[in-house]
């Protein structure tokens, strides 16, 4: 097993800050918060046409929409902003009607601490990924702590949304069947089939993973209803086939691990996962209680990449 990386440090999240509202001449609800062409369009700063235009130089060339708007002079550097300004707010309206948690604060605010860090930790994967695919890994991660109630769940939901806003069509799996999280976090009703149906083969794959509409190329596979030996379930041969697959669907698979103590099937999760970063929180998570979950990953040959610490 691969030593832990340094260890990145996260705020708790105490209170969802106030995001700043600019002023924008046009009405807003009528808009794709993630395309800005929509925008340029509606307050008539560019025509239809020109959106498949720059569409097609994107396709060659992956610079951001705006910047192809300015290069053809079609609008101005301020036009642009005005409109990221729109995308923004609308984008907001989405948010606060969508049902999503705020304790997913990144969803609706990234600044501050606890978002850089967020950011940060995005990043450190990212690498940790490239360097995974060198040698023929895919991108399935999965987050562990020792206890419940450490925060795991929501760090791993804010990474969700994190890699889907940089593009990336990614899932979340929530592989705690004794206590889910996920779907709750992300407003889905907790009746409908996941993870457990699934590897029980009682439900196919496009039935069991939802779509989070308010956050563009981000879905969610829940845990489904409760299974009476989850252990063994996980310990099923097809379950790593089932990862694979997932893996091969997605640009990136985030997997939230139930806790360690008390739960043994959630070395046998990490098993299954490229990387597996561990999590604690500072004055709760005391070390031989991590340091015992370390050893057993280690014995079970799981990759860890890192360590997070929540304060």
């Amino acid at each position: 097993m691969n030593a832990p990386a340094k260890p990145i440090m996260l705020e708790t999240v105490r209170e969802l800050p106030t995001a700043s509202r600019a002023p924008i001449a046009h009405n807003e609800s009528s808009i794709h918060w993630n395309r800005i062409g929509e925008v340029l369009v509606e307050s008539k700063k560019i025509e239809p046409q020109d959106v498949d235009q720059i569409l097609m130089l994107q396709r060659s060339r992956p610079e951001p929409f705006g910047f192809f708007a300015q290069d053809l002079e079609l609008c101005s550097q301020a036009d642009v902003e005005q409109a990221l300004a729109a995308q923004q707010r609308a984008r907001r309206e989405v948010l606060k009607t969508s049902g999503i948690s705020q304790k997913v604060a990144i969803a609706f605010s990234a600044s501050g601490p606890y978002a850089s860090a967020i950011l940060d930790l995005r990043s450190f994967i990212q690498f940790n990924m490239r360097a995974q695919k060198s040698v023929g890994r895919g991108n399935t991660y999965g987050l562990v702590s020792p206890n419940r109630h450490d925060g795991r769940s929501t760090v791993l939901a804010s990474l969700g949304v994190v890699f889907a806003q940089l593009g990336k069509r990614t899932l979340i799996v929530d592989a705690d069947l004794r206590n889910p999280a996920q779907a709750q976090l992300f407003a889905i009703p907790a009746s409908l089939p996941g993870l457990g149906e699934l590897a029980q083969n009682l439900c196919t794959v496009p039935a069991s993973i939802n779509a989070i509409s308010a956050v563009p190329g981000l879905f969610l596979l829940p845990a489904g209803k409760p299974v009476y030996n989850p252990h063994d379930l996980f310990a099923r041969d097809g379950f790593s086939s089932l990862f694979d697959h997932l893996s091969q669907s997605f640009d990136v698979v985030l997997v939230d691990i139930p806790a360690f103590t008390g739960t043994p099937e959630a070395s046998v999760i990490a098993s299954h996962c490229q990387g597996t970063i561990l999590l604690g929180r500072n004055g709760k998570t005391k070390s031989a209680m991590f340091e015992a979950m370390t050893a057993k990953l280690q014995a079970h040959r799981v990759n860890t990449i890192g360590a997070v610490f929540i304060n």
